[in-house]
């Protein structure tokens, strides 16, 4: 059975009032077809008191003017209800209202929704309001049926797809932290140096993709996320990985933004690149160091600056790392955010990354 939101229900009390407020017109009714039974859903605000809205009365037997028309299905005008035996229990009979004109109202699916119901004392005069308007009124009901039955349909089917997104961000997750997990004890149980050191440099780009998926599936949307958030934890899960004897100290600025899933798996495996580099190579010999990360954004314009306060790198050295893996692959994503990319090597290490993208605040 469809139901009314607060939307609906001041729109058809207007349309209720509408119909009370014509000439001869005591009160305009709406009730609801209920399985067997019926109830008045909705009435007028002029003259309510001859109402009781909500109370159930068996369909079968009754000699209500609207249960005739949720029986039928079709249409009823009566007039000297009084002087017809059908009629002289009726309760608003009773009370006076010997003149009704009623017409149904249908669902989407060509059911029986409810009839709506104009009472008067005496005859309707005017051929507007009976012939015309009360159809016409009738139609506008339909039409928010139609309006709340699509809405309902294309929730539900929203709901659906962002459930499956959900799994489908939960599915790559658990793949990416499988693929992690290979790659980290492959790392441990190898000898060469080099080779450990390239599948711990693969795992940990591993793990930046597994945080933003694991993020996204635990996240109201499925697209965007928060940059804080996102960058915050993926930030711990590096340095609780990656071990040395150096204390590394953090600090740690980020704008509270909202940025496209694409753009945050760019920026992780960039901020994962340059922090492994850091504690690979920035702190040789120290007992401890500081990594200093600032993110601002500012009219759709994100400025990232990542800085150690190690030994730095001479110009020469500088050109030499242009050319490692790890450089060419922040040169790469920072391209393909349409970005530019800053490096400084004399008083530390100090990158920095300025690009424009949608932003949410």
């Amino acid at each position: 059975m469809q139901t009314m939101d607060v939307q609906n229900r001041t729109s058809w009390q207007e349309i209720l009032d509408a119909l009370a407020a014509w000439d001869r017109v005591e009160t305009a009714t709406l009730s609801r077809l209920k399985g067997t039974s019926f109830y008045t859903e909705m009435c007028s605000r002029k003259n309510n008191q001859l109402h009781t809205p909500g109370q159930t009365m068996e369909l079968e037997g009754s000699d209500d003017f609207s249960a005739e028309i949720l029986r039928t299905g079709k249409r009823l005008d009566v007039e000297n209800a009084d002087s017809h035996p059908q009629w002289k229990r009726n309760e608003f009979v009773r009370q006076g209202l010997e003149t009704c004109s009623g017409i149904p109202v249908f669902d989407t699916e060509g059911r029986i929704f409810g009839a709506l119901c104009i009472y008067g004392r005496s005859s309707f005069q005017d051929e507007r309001l009976t012939v015309h308007l009360l159809p016409q009124c009738a139609r506008m009901l339909e039409a928010d049926l139609r309006s709340l039955h699509f809405e309902k349909k294309y929730y539900n089917m929203l709901q659906q797809k962002e459930s499956l997104v959900k799994e489908y961000h939960h599915r790559i997750k658990n793949n990416m932290s499988t693929v992690f997990g290979f790659l980290y004890l492959q790392a441990e149980s190898v000898q060469d140096e080099t080779t450990r050191q390239t599948l711990d440099d693969a795992a940990m780009r591993v793990k930046s993709m597994a945080v933003l998926y694991d993020k996204l599936y635990r996240s109201d949307t499925h697209d965007t996320l928060s940059l804080q958030d996102y960058l915050s934890t993926l930030i711990e899960d590096i340095l609780a990985t990656y071990h040395n004897n150096t204390a590394i100290r953090t600090n740690i600025e980020i704008a509270d933004i909202g940025l496209d899933a694409k753009i945050l798996s760019s920026i992780g495996i960039i901020i994962n690149e340059l922090i492994t580099n850091s504690i690979k190579h920035a702190f040789n010999g120290r007992e401890e160091g500081e990594i200093t990360i600032l993110v601002s954004c500012r009219d759709h314009h994100v400025h990232i600056v990542y800085y150690d306060d190690g030994k730095g790198i001479s110009s020469k050295q500088m050109d030499q790392a242009k050319t490692t893996f790890g450089i060419q692959l922040i040169h790469l994503l920072v391209g393909q955010m349409d970005g530019e990319l800053k490096m400084d090597g004399t008083n530390g290490t100090r990158f920095e990354i300025n690009f424009t993208t949608a932003v949410e605040e």
